[in-house]
């Protein structure tokens, strides 16, 4: 059931990325930024810096940030916490890892920061979600 619901996430995200690309004129540099977009939401918990994107891409970092937003809406540091944050949710629903081991698992250096990121976005510290989201021993 994750892996599916992940699988159907990144169709999602493909399908929009395949819907603002169609109403959008033409540019040389989206396909490539479309696939950064794409690795990002796959691999959440890897160590995701502008700067190494930049390198990669052989742009400078405002030219990135620049094209990403004008491409997506949106900033890149902003996916990537998106795609930590659901990957956690995820996670909080389907597993019985600790709080530290999700936000490792997600790419977050400090349990600390995660959970004031997760409750800044979601509304609910993660322990919270876990208990809102979970059915009880009854089977709900």
């Amino acid at each position: 059931p994750e892996i599916l619901d992940c699988r159907l996430r990144l169709l999602l995200y493909q399908l929009a990325d395949g819907l603002q690309h169609a109403s959008r004129p033409f540019h040389s540099e989206y396909a490539r930024f479309q696939q950064v977009r794409r690795e990002v939401f796959r691999q959440p918990q890897h160590a995701w810096s502008v700067a190494a994107v930049c390198r990669e891409l052989h742009l400078s970092e405002s030219r990135f940030q620049h094209l990403y937003k004008r491409f997506f809406g949106n900033s890149f540091m902003q996916d990537v916490i998106r795609g930590r944050l659901e990957y956690a949710q995820q996670l909080l629903r389907g597993s019985d890892m600790g709080i530290a081991a999700v936000a490792a698992a997600c790419g977050y250096a400090s349990p600390e920061h995660f959970m004031r990121q997760f409750k800044q976005v979601t509304g609910l510290p993660p322990g919270r979600y876990r208990q809102a989201h979970v059915p009880g021993p009854s089977g709900m």
